[in-house]
């Protein structure tokens, strides 16, 4: 009984195997394209994205805030008793957990963002937690 399930089983991932290779190679000649990243970066090319290089800003206001922007990213995880300010990759949003008693630490964390020269980063840019 044993024998014929694990025969069973093999079969399956078998079969399985083989018509995930031939969906892999229409896949592959429908769109010419040998591998996803490449089909990824023709896809960011032809609606005028590039692929992975971070847009350079138009004006010099834009320039001033990406370059804050990092300044900032260079400086994270920052740890303090009142609160703590983290990136979320994912989203870029910079996740700020206060500590308590929470307004008296927000309003330090918003005193430091205006003294370290952080005070032009758009507030939506910041998600609060509570510890």
């Amino acid at each position: 009984m044993r024998k014929k399930l694990l025969l069973i089983l093999g079969l399956v991932i078998l079969i399985g195997g083989v018509i995930g290779g031939v969906m892999f190679w229409k896949y592959k000649s429908k769109t010419g394209v040998d591998n996803e990243s490449e089909q990824i970066k023709n896809n960011l090319q032809e609606l005028g994205g590039t692929a992975g290089a971070m847009a350079e800003p138009k004006t010099p206001e834009e320039k001033a805030l990406q370059e804050k922007l990092v300044a900032l990213e260079e400086k994270l995880p920052l740890i303090t008793p009142e609160f703590e300010i983290r990136l979320n990759p994912r989203n870029d949003i910079y996740i700020v957990t206060l500590s308590e008693p929470y307004e008296e630490n927000k309003q330090k964390f918003l005193d430091w963002i205006k003294t370290n020269g952080f005070a032009a980063l758009p507030r939506e840019n910041f998600e609060y937690l509570l510890k």
